[in-house]
């Protein structure tokens, strides 16, 4: 069977989602975007290994509990997105994984043949990116398909940041795209 949409445009999106504000402001977009281009969706959220250890050395009595807590909480988010996803007609999986973000994010993207990644970067400045590393950035810098990256600054209207990796090549897109 073959489609009558351009080639250029993506048919499977990966959408990371890990509870923060921007990660679900990534999610609105690619819901929007998917619904006009009819693409499907997958949203993932990776639980983070260096998390859990640092969690378990802070709070080692109540490790389990906090873990399964997080854990639930990101099935329970999970959830309700894609139920927003199929309301709108977007055909949606879901995918929990444990592991480091980027890498899993990367391998789940080949797995299910993603077109692009969409992902939510918050504004670390200075040391506190330096040390805490970014998700986005690593995935700009490691995918094999492009990577949609979400600022706390889109609203409505606002750019984003659409990245290429075989060229390097950096365009604004418009968020309601």
């Amino acid at each position: 069977m073959t489609s009558d949409r351009p080639t250029l445009l993506p048919r499977r999106i990966l959408v990371a989602i890990d509870g923060s504000d921007t990660s679900l402001s990534a999610a609105d977009q690619a819901m929007e975007f998917a619904a006009q281009i009819g693409a499907e969706i997958t949203l993932i959220h990776v639980h983070d290994e260096e998390v859990a250890r640092a969690l378990k050395a802070a709070v080692p009595d109540k490790f389990e509990e906090a873990q399964w807590r997080l854990e639930d909480d990101a099935d329970h988010l999970l959830e309700h997105l894609a139920e927003r996803a199929r309301k709108g007609g977007i055909p949606c999986t879901v995918r929990t994984q444990r592991g480091d973000p980027c890498g899993v994010i990367n391998a789940v993207a080949e797995e299910v043949g993603a077109d692009l990644i969409v992902v939510g970067r918050t504004g670390r400045r200075g040391v506190r990116r330096v040390l805490l590393g970014s998700v986005a950035r690593r995935l700009i810098e490691s995918s094999r398909v492009p990577v949609l990256v979400v600022t706390e600054r889109a609203e409505e209207g606002a750019p984003a940041e659409l990245l290429a990796p075989e060229s390097g090549a950096r365009r604004e897109v418009p968020s309601s795209a």
